[in-house]
């Protein structure tokens, strides 16, 4: 996890298999506060946080969980195309499966114990 007061939040994962790493979440350019309201993609992110296990569980199930509130065709009801926050135009359709207002991110470990790593409105 990286994040600090005044910062953008971005949440990253590593594959057990290769190593690589993944973003989960990254509040420069996720949901819809990023694409339609607030350009944040030339801020830093602060110093990544490791997330400890009080298991000493490595691996984990990840649960992602997105939802939004709006209803793009009535917020858009005479155009087809809208523009985002960095000025790249996109179909509503997009928006309705990239500009949610609520993400939730838990991992599951292998003795089946949950952890709820964000909950986070972003409207």
């Amino acid at each position: 996890m990286a994040n600090k007061q005044n910062f953008p939040l971005a949440i990253y994962a590593y594959s057990v298999n290769s190593g690589e790493k993944i973003t989960l979440f990254d509040e420069r350019y996720n949901g819809y506060e990023a694409l339609l309201i607030e350009n944040k993609r030339e801020l830093p992110l602060s110093h990544e946080i490791q997330f400890v296990d009080k298991d000493a569980e490595t691996e984990f199930e990840i649960i992602i969980l997105g939802c939004s509130n709006t209803d793009f065709d009535d917020e858009y009801p005479a155009t087809e195309q809208v523009q985002l926050i960095n000025g790249d135009w996109v179909n509503k359709e997009y928006l309705k499966c990239n500009a949610f207002d609520f993400i939730s991110i838990l991992i599951r470990n292998a003795k089946g114990q949950v952890y709820t790593i964000l909950e986070m409105e972003l409207s």
